[in-house]
């Protein structure tokens, strides 16, 4: 079982490289070191088998006190019918202060805003969410969003050098590679995924894993026990 997830976390590898070029990111997840991030080189991140852990793993880095920056992915974790958008913001950050995260926070949207209603808009921005439109480009660019996100990420990066919490809300697995990155250089990696359709690739990059619907609710993160449920 372990072989077959390191060759599709192999393919998906290969698969990042090739659509992150039409997207202008390929010097962040190249095979060569990129001169302004030194310390990224693509490789396939730790096996599937690895356990899933609840807290940050960085012994002596204080994480509690340090600016968190969340990337919202919104084709990916929608709002629910009849959800009020303007309990989200304020629901985030209630999320991350059960958890003990008291640093700043910043919530970042991206998707195609044309989905989502003009007064659900006005609502998501009065909570301090900023929205960024991405415009569908063809059927095979589905993608595109994920990987405005993963250039957005890194780019932040290079000003905000860790200590710093990252927090991606998404169950796409085009992250996973991106991620398992920037937990090496230990940053803090925090995620909100859906109840179903989330890669076991993404899950296992997060030190600490909310579901979606706790997210909407304030609520708290997953057990380890939770974790391993969603890898199955």
């Amino acid at each position: 079982m372990d072989s077959i997830f390191q060759k599709m976390m192999f393919m998906h590898v290969f698969r990042t490289a090739s659509v992150a070029d039409r997207f202008g990111i390929s010097r962040f997840l190249g095979s060569r070191r990129s001169p302004l991030c030194p310390g990224f080189a693509t490789h396939a991140p730790p096996p599937l088998c690895s356990p899933p852990q609840t807290s940050a793993p960085q012994e002596g880095i204080d994480f509690t006190t340090a600016k968190i920056a969340v990337w919202w992915d919104t084709e990916n974790c929608h709002i629910p019918k009849g959800y009020d958008a303007r309990r989200l913001g304020r629901s985030i950050r209630d999320s991350l202060e059960k958890a003990n995260y008291q640093g700043p926070v910043s919530i970042y949207a991206f998707g195609d805003m044309q989905l989502i209603p003009h007064l659900t808009q006005q609502a998501l921005i009065s909570t301090g969410i900023d929205l960024h439109h991405v415009p569908p480009k063809n059927n095979d660019d589905k993608d595109v969003s994920d990987y405005k996100i993963i250039g957005d990420i890194f780019n932040w990066t290079m000003t905000n050098p860790n200590p710093a919490n990252i927090m991606v809300i998404s169950g796409d697995k085009d992250y996973s590679v991106a991620l398992h990155q920037l937990r090496l250089r230990r940053y803090n990696i925090l995620l909100g995924v859906p109840l179903n359709g989330a890669s076991p690739s993404l899950v296992i990059a997060g030190n600490q894993v909310w579901l979606w619907t706790s997210l909407l609710a304030g609520g708290n993160p997953l057990t380890k026990t939770g974790i391993a449920q969603l890898i199955k």
